[in-house]
């Protein structure tokens, strides 16, 4: 009996990442509080994480870290587009209002952007943007 490894935003993110860097296309990654949350839960007593989460999303907030920026960013230029902005989402989760302010005004500033739900949905978007006649 074959046991299917069950899927995550993150899992397909790391898919997609892990493609990007087979072509040896540059991307960042907006690695925010969440992740950071899960980790350090994972580690260390609740009352002792909550402490150290509150102290992270505060110092994040004063880098300028901001609620809603995409996920991933690839500086990539093709055609009239300045780049690409991909967030990542999976199953029933939906874009956040927060995040539907930034990709609206990302899209006015010239960046391709788009919501995937899988890496297999990111990488036929990526091949869709990367064909748009590169900037001479």
């Amino acid at each position: 009996m074959k046991t299917l490894i069950k899927s995550t935003e993150a899992k397909e993110q790391q898919a997609f990442l892990h493609y990007l860097d087979y072509k040896k296309i540059p991307y960042y990654a907006n690695v925010n509080e969440n992740i950071w949350s899960g980790i350090i839960k994972g580690m260390l007593s609740a009352v002792i994480a909550i402490k150290i989460i509150s102290s992270i999303e505060n110092k994040m907030k004063s880098l300028g870290k901001k609620k809603g920026i995409p996920d991933l960013f690839l500086p990539v230029i093709r055609g009239v587009y300045g780049g690409m902005y991909v967030e990542m989402k999976y199953g029933k989760n939906k874009v956040t209002k927060e995040q539907l302010y930034w990709l609206t005004l990302l899209k006015k500033q010239g960046y391709h952007c788009v919501v995937c739900y899988s890496a297999k949905e990111a990488i036929i978007e990526f091949e869709r943007y990367n064909k748009v006649i590169k900037y001479l």
